[in-house]
C-alpha cells in the first residue's frame, strides 16, 4: 500500500533547511588570532605569522581531555587566599 502525500513548495524549503549547514562564525578570541597575523605579515614577521596562521590542536585536546576540577565555594577560596599570602609574608621575611 502507498500513501501520496502532497507538499507545498514553501513548507518543503522550510524542511529542507533543517538540513543545511550553516557556517559557524568566529569567536572573537579567533579574530584577535587572525588580525594579530595580518599584522604580523604587514610587518614582515614571517615565524610570528605562521606560528599565528597554524591553528593549534593541543589546547583544544587539553580542554576535551582534563579533568572537572571541584567545586569551589567562598570559604574554601578565602582559606588558600589566607593561606597564599602568609607564605609570600614568610617569603618576605627571609
Amino acid at each position: 500500500m502507498t500513501q501520496i502525500i502532497s507538499v507545498s513548495p514553501s513548507t518543503a524549503a522550510y524542511a529542507a533547511q533543517a538540513y543545511k549547514t550553516t557556517p559557524r562564525s568566529a569567536t572573537a578570541l579567533e579574530q584577535e588570532v587572525a588580525n594579530a597575523a595580518e599584522t604580523a605579515k604587514a610587518d614582515n614577521d614571517r615565524l610570528k605569522a605562521e606560528r599565528l596562521a597554524i591553528k593549534s590542536t593541543s589546547l583544544d585536546l587539553a580542554l576535551l581531555t582534563m579533568q572537572r576540577r571541584r567545586e569551589t565555594n567562598p570559604e574554601l577560596v578565602a582559606r588558600l587566599y589566607a593561606e597564599n599570602a602568609e607564605e609570600e609574608e614568610a617569603g618576605e621575611d627571609r
